[in-house]
Formats: structure tokens, sequence, C-alpha cells
């Protein structure tokens, strides 16, 4: 919820000042909880991919979370926001998430996702599938 900018921790930096600002005139986290969703949260997410498989888990499972608890909270983010929050999230808790491996849960279809270096980050994903690419990667399969 930090990252979404629904509630505020002080002392914490917020992802988005303003939003925060607006929020943290509410009080505590509870009463920012009672006021924005009715109460308190419990999220319960799992993944049968091993840990550390490279395959963007944790960064996934957090972008498909945070899209969650925005629209729970009554705001709507676009997906380069969603991404960009993930991001942050993946900071937060250091769980050493790549720079753009939450691209591949937000974004529909086969794509691809970049990052170039530099700050601030910046994503660009590119649809890279036409019905004959899907077709291919289908008959691919086992």
């Amino acid at each position: 919820l930090l990252c979404t900018g629904v509630v505020s921790l002080r002392g914490v930096h917020a992802c988005e000042v303003a939003e925060a600002n607006r929020v943290a005139e509410l009080g505590t986290l509870a009463d920012q909880l009672k006021v924005t969703v009715g109460g308190g949260l419990e999220i319960e997410t799992w993944s049968l991919l091993p840990i550390g498989s490279g395959l963007g888990t944790s960064s996934i499972l957090g972008g498909v979370a945070l899209a969650a608890l925005s629209r729970t909270a009554g705001q709507l983010y676009d997906r380069s926001a969603l991404s960009m929050m993930t991001l942050r999230l993946e900071q937060l808790l250091t769980t050493g998430g790549g720079w753009q491996d939450q691209v591949g849960g937000l974004y529909p279809g086969v794509k691809i996702g970049r990052c170039f270096p530099g700050l601030p980050v910046r994503l660009y994903t590119c649809a890279v599938a036409d019905g004959s690419t899907r077709v291919r990667l289908e008959d691919a399969l086992p």
C-alpha cells in the first residue's frame, strides 16, 4: 500500500510524495486503512516455482498484488505506473528482482521488456507475437 500511495508511514519515503502527504493527514496506519479500504487486508500469494528460478516470480506477484490493492482502494493505474510501483516494491523488499521482471505479468501476450542503463529508470515494452508467432510457440511445446 505504501507503493500505491494509499497509506503513508511517517519517516518512510513514500513512492508518491503528493499522494502520501494527502494520506498521511489521516493519522496512524490503522486509521488510514479504515478510511481507505474499510479496515485491514490479508493477502496471500504463492508460487510453485523455485526461489531464484530467474523467471521474475516475485516481481510478477508483486505487480499483480499492487494492481489488486490499488483497485481495492479505488485507484486505477496504467501498466507503466504499476511497473514503476513494482520496481519500488522490489527495492523495499530487497528481493533482488530485476528491473523489468514485472513486465511479464503486467503486460499481455508475448513481449520484449527492456530497461536501459541510467536514472530515472524507464521501462520499454514491445509486443512481438502475432497469430503466426503464437502458433509456432504452441507447436514447439511438448
